[in-house]
């Protein structure tokens, strides 16, 4: 009985050939992926920060690279590099302590190994040496940080949006991977952690009012400043199923309730529009 019902359902599955061949090319589609990747890119391209009051550790962070005009750029959130809550204002170390420094892990030459700079906050002025970002008038959680102080021996791997595929349809409901450093910690050495939720808001409508929208995600601090993006095997256009690996850059992580488990995303052209203001 057991082995009639299995063969009336292969039965019933090749006669919807559209849909034997969406899966067998999905299988072959995961299998050459992970024949010829052994470490994601964006593991090692989301950064491990320390934040630092006068070299003490005070917080983590995550971060990224991208470069313009042969300027190296360390991406995160704007409350990362003042130590105050984004909405609320209020300082975040429980000990009222604010950053002066952060501390990057960078890549060594050899993937696999990091070496630590650490990067001013203020210059001898006492003025911000970041670059904050405005969208329609608004001051959005993100900046740039100009590199002044990479480690001998440093290896940038820079990210470039115009890597990733915008036209994969995005819905809410659909995943969404944050990659960071979750209190700091990581899967091995400093490569980030992903942690993966679900969009839980229309990508075409603004959270509050800002570049935003929502993702229903168990985050955690140190999060702050990680790349968001959708990956799926196969994956869908507007034009239809396509085949392989989907990659879609979704934008950059802000910040969480402290009960909902709702979290803020900062859309892409924040990032865009900060990108376009660096000299």
């Amino acid at each position: 009985m057991i082995l009639k019902q299995f063969r009336l359902q292969i039965s019933n599955w090749v006669t919807n050939k559209t849909f034997v061949l969406i899966f067998l090319s999905a299988i072959l589609s995961m299998s050459s992926v992970a024949q010829s990747n052994t470490v994601d890119s964006l593991s090692f391209q989301n950064l491990s920060l320390e934040l630092l009051n006068n070299y003490a550790n005070i917080g983590s962070a995550t971060g990224f690279i991208i470069e313009k005009n042969n300027v190296d750029y360390l991406i995160t959130n704007l409350h990362v590099v003042t130590g105050l809550d984004y909405f609320s204002h209020a300082i975040i170390d429980p000990q009222q302590q604010i950053p002066n420094n952060i501390a990057i892990w960078h890549n060594a030459q050899t993937l696999g190994h990091w070496s630590k700079s650490i990067e001013t906050l203020y210059d001898r002025n006492k003025n911000k040496r970041w670059i904050e970002c405005e969208v329609a008038g608004k001051t959005v959680d993100i900046i740039a940080l100009p590199l002044q102080n990479l480690p001998k021996g440093a290896k940038l791997y820079p990210v470039h949006l115009k890597g990733f595929n915008d036209s994969i349809t995005v819905m809410p409901g659909f995943s969404a991977s944050i990659i960071g450093s979750p209190y700091g910690q990581s899967s091995d050495g400093k490569l980030a952690i992903w942690k993966t939720g679900h969009i839980a808001s229309d990508l075409d409508i603004d959270a509050n009012g800002l570049p935003l929208f929502l993702i229903d995600a168990t985050t955690r601090p140190g999060m702050s400043g990680s790349m968001v993006v959708l990956r799926m095997i196969p994956f869908l256009t507007r034009q239809g199923i396509s085949m392989g690996l989907g990659t879609r850059f979704l934008g950059v992580y802000t910040a969480q309730g402290n009960q909902d488990e709702l979290g803020y995303v900062i859309k892409p052209i924040a990032l865009k529009a900060l990108i376009d203001k660096l000299p």
